[in-house]
């Protein structure tokens, strides 16, 4: 037995010396421009390629989009990775399965964004798929909810980019011949069909399908973009103008371009038969040369181990993300950026104190990390440190205040220390820095209801179901919020219409739609609590009784139902904040009224 354990130790040993060895002869580096960290483990030559084409289709784009945000305060890294084969184990899965269809993908984030990819046999099947990766960053910092039709048709339209005659010239819209071979070949999916494919659903990840997918994509939007001599182009951004209003999507398509979908799966047929696309192109005065403005290093194991690693963690891959990052510490344990990473999985997993300890090691290693503060400051409120907590979210603003989820993290900081002011100014600030991120519009609707200022409550809260959508789950709870905001200015009519407007759009078994209904009046108090199925219903729905009947003037009964939210309720609730806060008012009030009447 005890040789068979030395024999096995010795065989688990020379693998690891087999994979340490293999690694050791693959070098990666990194190329860093203005706006793009290229990292892979392919040639200098082909990283430097890719970083100055990324440039070149970035600056294109700022011009065709003159009023696109481009900008962004969280890094872009791009993962090149030298051949389909080191690719496929960072790949994405579905249904636990690798997507072997899959040549790359973006991986937005708080706190960074991510696009992988292997090189294809050609160059130009490589720069293809990051246009296409980059265009999805531009349109969902562009465009709120798009269509998934809508994005992957855009992001092909825009993976054509070229550039000619030594950069002097860069081309748009480029015939894809594959798509245009399978749009022959294969019976076009109703449009109603496309329309309605979302990312888990089977036309978006299977096979041929898949494939289908993408060419009808593609090939509608570059029917609507340029075919019939432009002529659909202003009916496109009419579309895109309204996508997000409560106009059911098959009239606003009607309206919107004066046909129906059996009209336009007709012409989009036509199209496809065309022997010649229509394609645009623009002429420079100079070179779009950016490659004077890169720089070169080669990277450590440990540091790719990290940059893989994230990865993993951002495809919730958490014990293969795990693997990289203690082989990371293991190879440098003075890596900042290991613990960092090793902190997050820890959060994911609600291993809070080990987290604590791996942000505490990054900050020691980097002070300068305002992401490592913010994620320290963050765990020491959870803990109960309030001064510390705040000590290191000043430091992580000092270092880098334009991100918009530290100034959002700030706000609901000075929220919970009482400092309502301060949390309103850094919600603005959020909001101001990442206009498409709603959560601080949610958050000063909730806050604003709290302080009793039902305009902007309201305001807020109606503005967040204007841009997200009914199908989104924070939108009836909005609506609630939006509700209580339009009774406390006294504007009845908003208030009683934003509840039919829920009502229509919700389907009717959910929660909170009996929520709804009792504050129509079609359902009594005592119902609504009945069917209340746990302590979190329970929660809403007596502070939803409490509030409704508080701004009735039914002081004495609304007080018992606020109280039980108070003693009882989920204190994680914002209804838990709404209960208390309407409590301390109505408290204030009856001192107000007996210091009056003495």
């Amino acid at each position: 037995m005890m040789v068979l354990r030395n024999l096995a130790a010795l065989v688990v040993c020379l693998l690891l010396l087999g994979v340490s060895t293999a690694s050791a002869k693959e070098t990666w580096r990194s190329v860093q421009s203005k706006n793009f960290l290229v990292v892979g483990n392919g040639s200098e030559k082909d990283l430097q390629k890719m970083a100055v084409k990324l440039e070149q289709f970035r600056h294109v784009l700022g011009i065709i989009l003159n009023k696109a945000q481009l900008v962004t305060p969280v890094p872009t890294t791009v993962v090149l990775f030298k051949d389909q084969e080191s690719f496929h184990d960072y790949a994405p899965l579905y249904k636990g399965k690798t997507r072997d269809n899959v040549a790359g993908y973006f991986i937005p984030s708080n706190e960074g964004n991510y696009i992988a990819l292997f090189a294809g046999a050609e160059q130009g099947s490589r720069s293809s798929v990051i246009f296409h990766e980059y265009t999805h960053f531009v349109i969902n910092n562009n465009i709120p909810r798009p269509p998934v039709w809508l994005n992957e048709g855009l992001a092909e339209f825009y993976s054509s980019f070229d550039t000619r005659e030594d950069g002097q010239k860069a081309l748009i819209g480029q015939l894809i011949d594959e798509h245009v071979q399978r749009l022959r070949e294969k019976t076009l999916f109703p449009l109603a069909e496309l329309f309605q494919v979302n990312r888990k659903s089977p036309q978006y990840n299977e096979g041929s399908r898949a494939g289908l997918f993408y060419a009808q994509s593609w090939a509608l939007v570059h029917y609507l973009m340029l075919g019939n001599n432009g002529k659909r182009q202003p009916q496109l951004v009419q579309f895109l103008g309204r996508l997000n209003s409560n106009v059911p999507l098959e009239q606003l398509f009607r309206e919107s371009f004066q046909t129906d979908y059996r009209g336009m799966e007709e012409e989009l047929r036509q199209y496809a038969h065309l022997f010649t696309f229509p394609y645009i192109t623009y002429s420079f005065k100079s070179e779009l040369d950016f490659a004077k403005e890169t720089t070169l290093r080669t990277l450590s194991e440990a540091e790719v181990k990290v940059v893989l690693g994230d990865l993993l963690l951002m495809q919730r891959r958490y014990p293969e993300a795990q693997a990289h990052f203690a082989e990371a510490l293991q190879r440098d344990s003075n890596l900042a950026s290991a613990h960092y990473s090793m902190g997050r999985l820890h959060l994911l997993q609600d291993r809070n104190s080990e987290a604590e300890k791996c942000f505490e090691n990054a900050v020691s290693k980097n002070p300068q990390s305002h992401l490592a503060h913010f994620q320290l400051a963050r765990l020491l409120l959870q803990a109960g440190k309030p001064e510390p907590a705040l000590a290191a979210f000043h430091k992580a603003l000092e270092i880098n205040p334009n991100v918009p989820h530290l100034q959002y993290s700030f706000g609901l900081f000075q929220k919970a220390l009482g400092n309502e002011e301060k949390a309103i100014e850094a919600f603005k600030k959020s909001l101001s820095l990442a206009p498409l991120n709603l959560l601080p519009l949610r958050a000063l609707s909730n806050l604003h209801v709290q302080r009793g200022e039902g305009n902007l409550a309201a305001i807020y809260g109606a503005t967040y179901i204007q841009r997200k959508g009914w199908d989104d789950e924070s939108a009836p709870y909005m609506a609630l919020t939006a509700h209580l905001g339009y009774r406390q200015a006294q504007r009845m009519v908003p208030a009683a219409n934003i509840l039919n407007e829920a009502l229509t759009n919700l389907k009717p078994d959910d929660w909170p739609v009996p929520v709804f209904k009792y504050l129509k009046k079609e359902i009594t108090a005592a119902e609504l609590l009945k069917q209340a199925k746990d302590n979190d219903q329970l929660t809403e729905a007596h502070a939803y009784v409490g509030l409704d009947l508080s701004l009735n003037g039914e002081t004495a009964v609304a007080v018992e139902h606020l109280e039980w939210v108070r003693d009882h309720g989920t204190k994680t609730f914002v209804e838990y904040d709404f209960a208390v806060a309407e409590l301390n008012r109505l408290s204030r009030k009856k001192t107000e009224t007996g210091t009056s009447s003495q």
